[in-house]
């Protein structure tokens, strides 16, 4: 800028013009002058002294403006405030030869200030599909000069620990809010003395992929993926969160977590379909308590009916002690889930060493590109010898986390039997556990809310998808499974 300037205030002098003020601009605005601070400030300085007539000297055309149709206007916007324009590289004249070649010129601008953005968002582009984090570094993340990786995102001190702990605490519902965030954020003064808008809290969560180790931009269609940067939080706190922010979960300020009635909020009235609520009572004159689920929606002809949560409690149990798959459904679920798993590390192992092919490929065709480069006296083409090795150096970091991310899972088996072990009985873990366990039996077991009758008791629940998958197994020919293998012994074939 500093030399456009003196060239500027050099041609002024050669023309006797006195230089009465200077306008700068960092940027073009995208074409769109009135985008542009030091531009705007120029119209607005002019309309201040309507009387006198200016010449505006600049650098260049595409100083002026890149995009045609703002240049145009620009120079209206100038002619009407009485207010000239010249050039050190341009001559301004009005005949149709040099408006023409005027025109062309400032296309030619626009042009390549498209292709400049094209290229610059290809790039990004690469670096996000490689796994960097191409744009400004979210809250609690600086950008660090890693040798063989480029800019990469590092956390830093007591900031990173504020987020995190605002991150989880709304995962969670302590931060039931996004004002109780921004209140948190605030206590930790997090931003020092200065005040935390809600605008910084929607940054945070609306980036809880980021924090959690991944990177994505939907905008230019890079899916979800591994980054290279340390995440904050684990993946379980990034999908709590995702389902608060898409309104699949909605935190209740109440804390209705009570170990006496920890069917509360899972049972439903029947006939309006309202949560029941639970709680203790005294009736008028007699010494003893009473523990009730009560129906208190209004309009519902059921409103103020009440019945006892031992009673409800007892039928709910009935419920989960009736669900208990056979053994040999266990058993076989196990040897199909055992099998799909093996064929998919299988699959893995393959593609892992087609890439590690890929990559030693790419290997060599970089070795054998940096060869060329010290072999070639041409400017032009050693220029496009580097920009072909850092799209295989982009191709090589990708294939790198792809290989990284296909390690074998030995974790499986452990996972497996945990999960077909509460499947097997979940009323023992509804019987041993605290108020906590009962409640994640009712999450895991039930899909929706149980449907409570007054006079008749539950109604058919709605069961998971895996214990409705074993009724149907139960009810099938598929009892007669063999063990040995999945072909039943009549010979037909699973459907």
């Amino acid at each position: 800028m500093e030399s456009q300037e003196h060239r500027c205030r050099e041609y002024a002098r050669s023309r006797g013009y006195v230089v009465e003020k200077v306008f700068k601009d960092s940027f073009t605005g995208g074409g769109d002058f009135l985008r542009r601070p030091g531009m705007f400030e120029l119209l607005g300085y002019l309309e201040s002294k309507p009387y006198e007539n200016f010449v505006i000297v600049f650098d260049d055309l595409k100083r002026l403006a890149r995009d045609t149709g703002f240049y145009l206007k620009l120079k209206m916007e100038f002619k009407a405030r009485g207010a000239t324009v010249e050039s050190p590289n341009f001559t301004f004249e009005a005949t149709d030869e040099n408006v023409f070649i005027e025109t062309v010129l400032v296309a030619q601008g626009e042009l390549e200030r498209k292709q400049n953005r094209r290229q610059v968002i290809q790039k990004m582009k690469a670096r996000l599909e490689a796994g960097y984090w191409p744009f400004n570094p979210i809250p609690g993340y600086v950008s660090v000069k890693v040798p063989g990786h480029g800019k990469v995102m590092h956390s830093v001190g007591d900031k990173t620990e504020i987020i995190k702990e605002a991150l989880e605490g709304f995962a969670t519902g302590k931060l039931s809010e996004k004002v109780d965030v921004q209140a948190f954020l605030q206590s930790k003064r997090y931003l020092g003395n200065k005040k935390i808008y809600i605008g910084v809290v929607n940054k945070i969560l609306e980036r809880a992929v980021i924090y959690a180790g991944f990177v994505e931009y939907y905008q230019w269609e890079v899916s979800r993926r591994r980054g290279h940067h340390k995440e904050l939080i684990s993946l379980d706190v990034l999908e709590k969160i995702e389902d608060r922010m898409s309104g699949k979960v909605k935190t209740k300020n109440r804390q209705d977590i009570n170990p006496d009635f920890p069917a509360r909020g899972y049972v439903l009235c029947a006939d309006c379909l309202h949560p029941m609520t639970a709680s203790w009572t005294t009736k008028p004159h007699r010494n003893y308590r009473r523990a009730l689920y009560r129906c208190n929606k209004k309009g519902c002809i059921r409103c103020n009916k009440s019945t006892s949560a031992g009673q409800l409690d007892e039928k709910l149990e009935g419920i989960l002690k009736s669900i208990k798959p056979s053994p040999q459904i266990i058993d076989l679920t196990k040897l199909v889930a055992t099998n799909v798993w093996n064929q998919q590390e299988k699959l893995k192992v393959s593609e892992r060493r087609e890439m590690e092919s890929q990559l030693r490929e790419a290997k060599l065709k970089k070795d054998r590109l940096v060869d060329l480069i010290t072999r070639s006296t041409s400017d032009r083409v050693v220029k496009s010898y580097e920009e072909e090795i850092e799209a295989i150096s982009l191709e090589e970091e990708k294939l790198r986390m792809v290989i990284e991310s296909n390690k074998p899972n030995t974790g499986f088996g452990t996972a497996l039997d945990t999960v077909l072990s509460f499947l097997e009985n979940p009323y023992s873990y509804w019987s041993e556990g605290g108020v906590n366990e009962k409640r994640l039996v009712l999450k895991l077991v039930f899909t929706e809310g149980l449907q409570y009758h007054f006079d008749n008791g539950f109604g058919t629940p709605e069961l998971c998808c895996v214990l409705k998958v074993f009724e149907q197994i139960e009810s099938s020919k598929f009892l007669g499974v063999e063990m040995g293998g999945i072909e039943p012994p009549c010979k037909e074939r699973f459907k």
